[in-house]
């Protein structure tokens, strides 16, 4: 009558979209992680190239060196300095290996597998695509559609309804299940079985008399709302810092990119010139 039962219904619903809420930003976290590691892999393989690069042209400069050293126009400065490089490039190529290993073990971990899984990841072939570029505006209720402000806002929703079935439960309550049997047509049917009568009167319950625990309830549903609220808020401004930090990695990504384009191209030429004075 109150509409307790139904704000206790809709109390429900929005737990079970809560629950369906967090599934799917569980996938999407899971999808993510898999992305990130598959890249940090790739990673890790150029990493281990550049080091097995910079270990035999090391080693190509320790020949250079010794040649040098012994036709007497050079000390062993030279030769010293180009069997450090070849010791720190061995280490880098190990560290790379031992990444590779790692990121490997992590995927089959997300793919929910053994280590031995991660023997069979082969080398990531990573697509020449253009990198996607920020829109010049990025509207604030796309952070609406994140799984986690969702979620935090069905939790908001279902308490309200929560706090709603809480003072429903303050009026009073009516059972018509006591009237029950049937009712005779004349006197001399009184005494018949066909006519059997139980009345035992709609059962009424009278909050009045259990005012205080459901004071109680209310006072606890009103904060787990005040709880959801804060925590819809919270998951907000975590929602808009996470944007802004990887929007501000993007722009730095983007300008440290171009400085190491610059750096490849000096270093290029400063090669082409060391290789005409060798």
């Amino acid at each position: 009558v109150w509409g307790g039962k139904r704000a206790e219904y809709e109390a429900a619903l929005g737990q079970a979209r809560v629950s369906q809420v967090e599934a799917q930003a569980a996938r999407l976290t899971l999808a993510a992680n898999v992305a990130r590691s598959y890249i940090a892999l790739a990673q890790a393989f150029e990493a281990k190239d550049v080091a097995l690069r910079e270990q035999e042209r090391s080693e190509r400069l320790l020949r250079l060196g010794r040649q040098r050293v012994k036709a007497g126009i050079d000390g062993t400065l030279a030769l010293r300095n180009a069997e450090t490089a070849i010791a720190t490039a061995k280490a880098q190529a190990e560290a790379a290996q031992q990444q590779i290993d790692a990121l490997r073990n992590t995927i089959a971990a997300l793919l929910g597998q053994g280590p031995d899984r991660g023997l069979d990841i082969a080398r990531p072939q990573l697509l020449q695509a253009p990198a996607p570029s920020l829109p010049g505006v990025l509207p604030s209720e796309l952070l609406g559609h994140r799984p986690d402000v969702v979620a935090a806002r069905w939790r908001v929703e279902a308490a309200a309804h929560g706090i709603s079935s809480a003072k429903a439960q303050f009026r009073p309550s009516v059972d018509l299940s006591g009237l029950v049997g049937l009712a005779a047509t004349g006197f001399s049917d009184l005494f018949a079985s066909d006519a059997t009568l139980g009345f035992g009167g709609p059962a009424i319950s009278l909050p009045i008399f259990d005012g205080g625990r459901l004071r109680s309830n209310l006072d606890a549903r009103d904060a787990d709302y005040d709880l959801a609220v804060a925590s819809y808020n919270q998951s907000v401004v975590d929602a808009l810092h996470e944007v802004t930090d990887a929007v501000q990695a993007i722009r730095s990504l983007d300008a440290q990119e171009r400085s190491l384009a610059e750096a490849h191209e000096a270093a290029s030429a400063a090669l082409q010139l060391a290789q005409v004075r060798y």
